[in-house]
């Protein structure tokens, strides 16, 4: 049942404390008050009425409503915010319905439609967090929706699926897997050899701990099709070790570690070595596994800002590996 209103509950699960943006806690924190933005407000409303449509207008008295909804949230809870958030909403996607071809204003009304999910959702407002998502899936699909007349198929088709990949990058903080997965396919099905979205969907399907065989092999082809269009990107043929791995073809995981090994000198960064290890405990190579493991535990001390994608192998390898961890009495923190 939802609860009350007035002051946000804790945190979630996969909730960002701090939102979707890195600077909106400290926007609450902000010494301006509630009048301010009141004040501000105001000046840019009776700015428009004299010119209704300009732009710059707009989007100021969008900026305005959205930082004073920061303040209301974090000084009264999501009953206060709701109305001065949904109102910047409310431009942002006016503006972008006009002026679709812009990617910043999808961008934002991406975001701001995040941020207001996820604070509905800390509130404990669960049926409205889960409408909010679906009112932002649906206006992606309103606004990026092939035009009659006006660009080339081919320059909506990359633009289309430029702003989903944007979109499934701002679904990562707050932990929304299912409408990753959602964007993710619509902008293949705009581009469907669009290096970024493969490869974003195949490591989705990959790194799901529950996936089947379908999803798997899924997994496995968009791999491979990310690969042949980036060969020389390492973290592709890393997705591609991974999707193998878990569905069970230990030859052809380790044939695409291997290929991303060479594209690193001294074996390899901190994820080729977790995975060597992975691929060498369920080939039974235990003493492999072992060194690999320590070799990756090495690399994350000495380059801990190397590998970003470091930490997500080392929760896999943790699971695969548990048996020799445990009796061999291996760390699984680098920074011991």
């Amino acid at each position: 049942m939802d609860r009350d209103l007035d002051h946000p509950a804790d945190e979630g699960p996969g909730l960002p404390q701090a939102g979707l943006h890195a600077n909106v806690s400290q926007m609450g924190r902000d010494p301006r008050t509630e009048g301010d933005y009141r004040r501000s407000i105001g000046l840019y409303e009776s700015l428009m009425a004299g010119e209704p449509r300009d732009p710059e207008l707009r989007d100021g008295l969008a900026d305005a409503y959205y930082n004073r909804g920061v303040l209301q949230f974090y000084s009264g809870g999501i009953r206060q915010a709701d109305p001065s958030i949904r109102r910047a909403i409310a431009i942002v996607e006016e503006r972008a319905a006009e002026n679709p071809r812009e990617p910043q204003l999808l961008e934002l009304l991406g975001g701001h439609r995040i941020q207001l999910s996820v604070w509905l959702a800390q509130s404990g407002l669960t049926k409205a967090a889960e409408e909010e998502r679906r009112a932002l899936l649906e206006s992606y699909a309103r606004l990026t929706k092939a035009p009659s007349s006006g660009p080339s198929t081919e320059d909506h088709a990359r633009w289309a699926s430029l702003a989903y990949y944007k979109l499934a990058q701002l679904m990562v903080m707050p932990g929304w897997e299912r409408e990753r997965e959602v964007v993710l396919r619509r902008g293949l099905a705009f581009e469907p050899k669009h290096p970024d979205l493969l490869l974003e969907l195949a490591s989705l399907l990959a790194f799901r701990r529950d996936a089947g065989g379908i999803k798997l092999t899924e997994a496995v082809s968009l791999a491979k099709r990310a690969v042949e269009t980036q060969p020389a990107r390492s973290e592709y043929w890393r997705v591609l070790a991974l999707a193998h791995l878990h569905a069970h073809d230990l030859p052809n995981a380790s044939r695409a570690v291997e290929e991303s090994l060479k594209l690193h000198p001294a074996e390899g960064q901190a994820s080729d070595r977790l995975l060597m290890a992975m691929v060498s405990w369920e080939r039974g190579r235990r003493d492999d596994a072992k060194r690999w493991y320590v070799l990756a535990l090495d690399r994350m001390v000495q380059q801990p800002q190397e590998d970003p994608d470091a930490p997500k192998y080392m929760s896999e390898a943790k699971d695969v590996l548990k048996p020799i961890l445990v009796a061999e009495h291996l760390t699984a923190d680098p920074g011991r």
